[in-house]
């Protein structure tokens, strides 16, 4: 990995935009349901984010780069939903665990270009916290569909 410091603040960013995809996406909801689980998943991206934040200073023992350096707003969304009214419960929990299986794979992709072990175990770590939410939300998705 070239940058560290600049991984770690794009995998923060990432977090972000996928709050404020969330939050964009939830006055979009058909009913109260699906609006209180797209603002209860922003509020996780939000605690995720801050979470990386105060870790990353453990890693890099420094201040780290202020912005991302490409684009992250398509990270851990699924950008063809941010148009979308009347989203159903099931289409949130769709949403929802589209958006984090894909920002698994990012967190591995770092994990795998990390030359620290520290950083490959922090990154691998995220990677698997995403997986969890994914599973989580693909239970959730069972439940609905009986």
């Amino acid at each position: 990995m070239h940058d560290l410091k600049q991984a770690l603040r794009n995998a923060i960013e990432v977090e972000w935009a996928a709050s404020r995809f969330y939050e964009r996406l939830a006055p979009k909801a058909a009913d109260t349901q699906a609006c209180e689980f797209l603002l209860w998943i922003a509020d996780e991206e939000i605690r995720h984010a801050n979470a990386l934040a105060e870790r990353s200073y453990e890693l890099c023992g420094a201040e780290i780069p202020e912005a991302a350096n490409f684009d992250i707003e398509g990270m851990e969304t699924v950008p063809q939903w941010s148009c979308a009214d009347n989203v159903s419960y099931a289409q949130a929990l769709q949403v929802a665990q589209q958006a984090e299986e894909h920002t698994e794979l990012f967190y591995e992709a770092l994990a795998g270009t990390a030359t620290s072990p520290a950083a490959q175990a922090f990154f691998r770590e995220i990677a698997e916290s995403e997986a969890r939410h994914a599973r989580t939300i693909a239970g959730l998705r069972e439940c609905e569909e009986m």
